[in-house]
């Protein structure tokens, strides 16, 4: 019988996407050889002038194209790809194995900065995903909160710790401070904790 595979679909956050699915694919690119867990990055385009609703359709359909084939898949929200993965995976929850965000804005927040009117200033889909995940996360059950892990670090200056934990999902604190320096650590030499989390989550 074949045994299924570990697809980790990890979502970009803001900034250049090009670039960043660059350096996200060199830091995960051993993954398949040590954990036997296949990355596949996915470029959100937060930049695309289109509704969020078409691109969470498209993020759904490579979703269930990668499921259909026989993969357990994982998705790894980084940054502003937390609110993202979290909107898809309301549409999705059979089809996913386990979902973590990591150092991502999942709720608006007031009193927090920097606010979200003025992190998704150049952005609108984030806005509006960020809105959206913070409803979906009100109809989320016991059985989906065992599927996600939320990671934030000791102090992010682009994210405000408030907003990137989920009640009733694992929320872990990072060794480490800033943003950009959080996610790398987490994808290279944290990878075998992140890797750990993805098997051991149960659908």
């Amino acid at each position: 019988m074949r045994t299924q595979k570990f697809v980790a679909i990890i979502i970009t956050g803001l900034g250049n996407q090009r670039e960043q699915k660059k350096l996200i694919t060199w830091a995960v690119k051993d993954w398949e050889k040590k954990y036997d867990i296949k990355p596949v990055v996915y470029e959100f385009g937060w930049y695309d002038k289109d509704t969020l609703e078409n691109k969470l359709a498209e993020l759904l359909r490579f979703i269930k194209d990668i499921n259909f084939k026989g993969n357990n898949v994982a998705l790894i929200g980084c940054s502003a790809g937390a609110s993202a993965a979290l909107n898809v995976f309301h549409s999705c929850k059979e089809q996913v194995h386990s979902l973590i965000n990591i150092c991502g804005r999942v709720r608006t927040s007031t009193n927090v900065l920097p606010t979200l009117n003025f992190a998704s200033r150049n952005s609108p889909l984030f806005k509006h995903s960020v809105i959206k995940c913070e409803e979906n996360l009100k109809t989320l059950t016991k059985q989906d909160l065992n599927k996600i892990t939320c990671y934030r670090a000791i102090f992010d200056e682009v994210v405000p710790a408030g907003t990137t934990y989920i009640n009733g999902a694992t929320n872990k604190v990072l060794p480490i401070i800033e943003h950009v320096l959080s996610i790398g650590f987490c994808l290279t030499i944290y990878s075998r904790n992140i890797a750990s989390v993805i098997k051991s989550h149960n659908s």
